[in-house]
């Protein structure tokens, strides 16, 4: 019989197990996370934005807070570098060298997005998170979407938030799966709203689109950029990993509509093997290292001391956030690492790549071809000069443009190419210039997933999801308030068009899983179609379950599913139940495998009644598979050596079929670990 390939070849694409974990996690199916925003949480307590170490806003909830950060930094910030020059100094001829590829000649560029701004859970984010980063002289992208805005009355906060400098990101109408039939709401009209709001400020419209959930079919990502903006943060993770193929994006203008990103917390990020803070840095590294532009997806920002289970998906302490922005602020002195919003960086790729400049005399003109209005924006061009002055006078519309000096004779002046000619001359004032030193040096990942997340079981309670106590709208919800004895673990399905919901009305009793797709439509999707319980978070996570004190599994499980009689070594009306552990997920999906390996297998029947289904850990079956691209490693690993189920290491239990099955549509029950 051909071996149980391991259905978990591309088990929670973490695109996918992003989209259904951070949707979850940061706010329900109504767009809250905590009580209401009435100020009460039904039993009385105030909740509102004043609450939780926050200072409080304006009587009418106008403004959250002080958006100057109480615990900010006074000494660690970019300084301006479009100063007035209060001294002329002979520079002799200018000529242009070349334009640099990104801003000031720097080696990489980077931005950080956080989502969900307006909603109660993330009331923090404008008081330690934009308190921050003002007190850093860095910019910063939130989303807010227009449902919180208007229900919480923080319209105030967003546009206090741009007229700082901030730019903020279309995050939908009402915080929904962004699918066809709201594509109008959801996308257009809050563009049209958000314009509206923007029309007087810096930014004047929105141009920048944030994916709740992170769910971003195609024709979605079409209707966005029709819609007026000119990019959004909808790169696929699949293919990514945090070693050989980081999600960073190319220094070229050819991703605009599918920006790739990474997101904080560690146990849904890419970089698993990488202990937190360490993780963020090593994703600005890794831009670094390949001169391209990292972006980093972030929700709240919280005092060390909040609740962070009631602070929205994943907030980060402000502490580790100030320290990040510190190495940020440390990497700019050093022409390092660009910091950014990335609408500011989509036009600067444009710029960069399709305007020329010249010098005639002193004035410096820029030559964009074709290049479309919305696309302009700003282009750093390496000048050098016949004397070496300390600074240079550069004035676009009489007023003083950025210039930063490199080296001897060399500067980069940065102006907006919509904004004409630039005139330089050169100035007895230094202009600022590059540090010398090396940053923070890059983070080395763990030995295993496990060395930074392990729970231990104890054995007194397997219960792992009965489906119970929680409404249809939480079956994503994090903690999963099912799991028991150290588990946390949530569903989740590979590929995205899978459906996998609640059913209220034919569980074994009560509430059931319930699985439907049809894999033969998804085309190149994917070998297999499942779904999944993590042990601890979402599959994928980089997390370890020690589940050695109990023997096996058990489930309910009834339904039906064709499978193609070619599939002659699969047998009829089953599924293959997989367990997945840190030793056989690729380190592209939160496990240690350096390529794709088969996990342990064992079939199960599913029948139109209910059957309770119990399988030992010594009845699954190791597989032989390796990934193609085990074969590109040197040397090479043709195959895993036998060696017991690591039951120490447990990551997710999955059911899945081949792509040649159809009519898959299955109900699963009662979930258990047994002893």
């Amino acid at each position: 019989m051909k071996d149980l390939i391991g259905l978990f070849l591309r088990v929670v694409p973490v695109a996918v197990l992003t989209a259904v974990m951070v949707s979850f996690g940061a706010c329900s199916k109504d767009g809250r996370t905590v009580g209401s925003i009435d100020g009460t949480d039904g039993t009385g307590t105030d909740n509102t934005f004043g609450t939780d170490n926050i200072p409080s806003g304006s009587d009418d909830g106008t403004l959250i807070g002080d958006i100057d950060n109480p615990n900010g930094d006074s000494d660690d910030s970019v300084p301006s570098t479009a100063n007035e020059c209060s001294g002329a100094q002979d520079a002799g001829a200018l000529t242009v060298k070349e334009n640099a590829t990104w801003r000031d000649g720097a080696t990489a560029a980077y931005s950080m997005i956080f989502d969900d701004m307006c909603d109660y859970g993330i009331r923090g984010l404008p008081v330690y998170g934009i308190g921050e980063l003002n007190s850093h002289g860095l910019k910063g992208t939130p989303g807010p979407f227009i449902e919180a805005c208007d229900e919480n009355d923080q319209w105030g906060v967003v546009e206090k938030v741009v007229n700082e400098g901030h730019e903020i990101a279309n995050h939908s109408y009402t915080h929904v799966n962004i699918e066809s039939s709201v594509f109008a709401k959801e996308i257009t009209e809050a563009k049209s709203i958000f314009d509206d709001h923007l029309k007087d400020t810096w930014m004047g419209s929105m141009s920048f689109y944030v994916y709740p959930f992170d769910f971003f079919p195609a024709d979605s990502v079409n209707a966005v950029m029709d819609a007026g903006h000119i990019g959004t943060r909808a790169g696929n993770r699949d293919d990514n990993d945090g070693f050989n193929n980081p999600p960073i994006n190319v220094n070229t203008p050819t991703n605009d509509a599918n920006i790739e990103f990474d997101v904080w917390p560690r146990t849904y990020s890419k970089y698993a093997r990488y202990a937190s803070p360490g993780f963020l840095w090593v994703h600005v590294w890794n831009a670094i290292e390949r001169d391209g532009w990292a972006v980093r997806e972030f929700h709240s920002v919280v005092a060390d001391d909040a609740d962070m289970n009631s602070n929205g998906f994943g907030p980060v302490p402000v502490s580790e956030f100030d320290a990040h922005l510190d190495d940020l602020v440390d990497a700019w002195r050093k022409n390092k690492v660009w910091t950014s919003t990335p609408s500011r960086i989509i036009r600067y790729r444009h710029s960069r790549t399709s305007c020329t400049a010249s010098i005639s005399g002193n004035t410096m003109s820029y030559d964009c071809g074709s290049l479309a209005d919305d696309l302009k924006g700003e282009v750093s061009v390496i000048i050098t000069t016949a004397n070496d002055v300390p600074g240079l006078d550069a004035k676009q519309g009489g007023k003083p443009v950025s210039v930063r000096k490199l080296s001897a004779n060399t500067f980069a002046v940065t102006g907006n190419v919509k904004d004409g000619d630039v005139t330089i001359e050169g100035c007895a004032d230094a202009a600022v210039g590059v540090d010398a030193g090396d940053i923070k040096a890059k983070p080395e990942p763990a030995a295993s997933v496990c060395d930074l997340l392990q729970v231990k079981g104890t054995g007194e309670d397997g219960a792992m999801d009965d489906l119970e106590g929680r409404t249809p709208d939480l079956l994503y919800e994090l903690p999963n308030p099912e799991q028991a004895d150290g588990r946390d673990g949530s569903w989740s399905g590979y590929p995205g068009e899978t459906t996998i919901e609640m059913s209220t009305t034919e569980g074994n009793p009560g509430n059931s899983l319930h699985f439907v797709a049809e894999p033969s439509s998804y085309g190149d999707g994917g070998e297999y179609v499942g779904v999944t319980l993590a042990f601890l978070g979402g599959n994928g996570a980089g997390s370890c379950y020690d589940g050695s004190v109990y023997t096996g599994i058990q489930f309910d499980i009834k339904g039906k599913a064709t499978i193609d009689p070619s599939v002659d070594w699969w047998p009829a009306n089953n599924t293959t139940v997989s367990i997945v552990t840190a030793e056989t997920q690729t380190q592209a999906l939160g496990g240690d495998a350096p390529c794709q390996f088969g996990h342990y297998s064992a079939f199960a029947p599913i029948s139109a009644d209910w059957t309770t289904v119990t399988i030992k850990f010594s009845e699954f079956v190791e597989s032989n598979y390796t990934g193609a691209e085990c074969k590109d490693l040197d040397p090479p690993i043709l195959d895993k050596p036998s060696k017991p189920l690591a039951l120490t290491k447990l990551q997710a239990i999955d059911w899945g079929f081949p792509d040649q099955s159809s009519g898959i549509d299955i109900y699963i029950d009662n979930v258990k670990m047994v002893k």
